[in-house]
């Protein structure tokens, strides 16, 4: 009855969350992790196929769209009504899947600061 939640938008307060967390020099947040006992069932939200985001041995491609469109529809599909990201923006799709939320999601502009936090922590990008 555990869940969890991945909660990747704590970089975008690095610096706060460092702090908060008493995080040293060369160690820095990537992602958090919220653990707890659900009120309510909830569905688990299905993740991209492994043929997208695992390769062995060299890079492969070839049925990326495939695998992306099907994602799509399978989030789309669970999710009828959901909340669509900057509607003021780019209104309401007819369908909105994973892939039309990280279009919309990538066209503002995030964490521009995060290099400049990542060098103050000690690591070398140059």
């Amino acid at each position: 009855g555990l869940g969890c939640c991945p909660i990747s938008a704590i970089r975008n307060a690095p610096r706060e969350a460092s702090h908060l967390l008493g995080l040293p020099q060369h160690v820095f947040p990537v992602a958090g992790l919220a653990l707890g006992w659900p009120a309510q069932e909830a569905a688990i939200t299905p993740r991209l196929p492994l043929p997208v985001t695992f390769h062995r041995d060299r890079y492969d491609a070839t049925a990326f769209d495939e695998h992306i469109d099907a994602y799509d529809a399978t989030r789309d599909a669970m999710r009828p009504g959901a909340p669509q990201r900057d509607v003021d923006r780019f209104g309401i799709a007819d369908t909105y899947g994973w892939s039309e939320d990280k279009a919309r999601q990538y066209a503002t502009s995030e964490r521009a600061d995060f290099g400049a936090y990542i060098r103050a922590q000690g690591f070398l990008l140059d």
